[in-house]
């Protein structure tokens, strides 16, 4: 304030560009001329670049950017468009896939949860594929930002399928975690879940396979 006031006083006008800066754009909003990418405002040039050159990354602030990534997802909304991630699960760091449960139906029966999450899953669900060797380690994080997710594997996608791990912490927001050893060859589907019916929104999730 003083320095605009100093400004008028002497006669003089500010020309702000913002140049060599910066800016995150957590509610996705930029000032004029500049884009939002990956949680951060850039230069039109500046956000090509950053989409061309940096792999995707995830901010636990950012719900706006996270669905950016998720924008354009292929279908995960049933078992016959699971998306397949085995072989990307096998790369080093695994594979991450962003998506959006908003919109989908809850496919798979809460009771095959018991013991399980911890909880019944009534929530809309997106349903991923993933092709396991005897003494594979499967390991799932899922990253949410303003949603009460859930995340579990189970061995088949039907409503008789029994579940073989999985997370669901009571927040908003928190990532979940789990892990599970193969004793077989074998073909699980991960699901990303909520324990509410309403409960959906934007997601990343990271399936490894060591």
């Amino acid at each position: 304030m003083r320095t605009a006031a100093l400004a008028l006083v002497l006669g003089c006008s500010l020309d702000v560009d913002y140049g060599g800066t910066s800016f995150r754009c957590g509610d996705g909003v930029c000032p004029s001329g500049f884009l939002c990418r990956q949680a951060r405002c850039l230069r039109p040039a500046e956000a090509d670049a950053s989409v061309a050159d940096a792999p995707p990354r995830v901010d636990a602030h950012d719900a706006g950017g996270l669905c950016d990534q998720a924008r354009g997802a292929p279908d995960t909304n049933g078992c016959g468009v699971a998306r397949d991630l085995s072989a990307g699960a096998r790369q080093a760091g695994g594979v991450t896939v962003y998506g959006s449960t908003r919109g989908y139906q809850d496919h798979l029966n809460p009771s095959i949860l018991v013991g399980c999450t911890g909880s019944p899953e009534l929530g809309p669900d997106a349903l991923y594929r993933v092709d396991v060797r005897a003494m594979d380690t499967l390991r799932v994080a899922l990253t949410t930002t303003d949603w009460d997710a859930a995340v579990y594997l189970v061995d088949g996608c039907s409503r008789t399928a029994a579940c073989l791990g999985g997370s669901d912490s009571l927040g908003v927001g928190i990532t979940e975690t789990f892990s599970r050893r193969a004793a077989a060859s074998a073909t699980y589907y991960v699901v990303v879940d909520a324990s509410l019916a309403a409960a959906s929104g934007c997601y990343a999730l990271t399936v490894e396979i060591q």
